[in-house]
């Protein structure tokens, strides 16, 4: 097999490799290159045009992939689902998510978050508690204060 210098192979290679009359180490350097190399491949799709009318047809292309779906080894039925082995319902994240918002939920109607507003108002009305962006301006204030010194 004449391998041109860099990464190039002659159609003729190609044409070989396609047919079957490549070694072993030929044909994986072949097909490295076919997909490392984006003209090689091009070229490659080039011969397989010219010989598609000389390649063998299906008969039955449906038949033959029931079959080919036949071959394959079975799963296990979890595994295909994207279930882990052995997991128990409590521990999917679907249950999780649920479980969250419905706690979410529960503490939304129950007013909980009401009463945490409520006080908090009451306190800045009394004036016992300054805000928060209040003290985060004293804070910057007082720093640049002492880096003018």
């Amino acid at each position: 097999m004449a391998m041109n210098g860099g990464s190039g192979i002659s159609a003729q290679d190609i044409r070989t490799y396609m047919n079957g009359g490549c070694t072993a180490e030929q044909a994986d350097y072949i097909e490295q290159l076919l997909l490392e190399d984006e003209a090689i491949f091009a070229e490659y799709m080039k011969e397989l045009e010219r010989l598609q009318d000389r390649l063998p047809q299906l008969d039955n292309p449906v038949s033959f992939a029931e079959r080919v779906m036949a071959s394959l080894p079975v799963s296990n039925n979890a595994a295909a689902s994207g279930k882990k082995a052995g997991q128990r319902w409590y521990e999917h994240a679907f249950f999780h998510y649920a479980l969250a918002a419905s706690i979410t939920l529960l503490i939304l109607f129950s007013g909980a978050f009401d009463k945490l507003t409520a006080e908090r108002s009451l306190l800045l009305e009394q004036g016992s508690a300054p805000s928060y962006s209040a003290e985060a301006m004293k804070a910057a204030t007082g720093w640049l204060d002492r880096m003018k010194q």
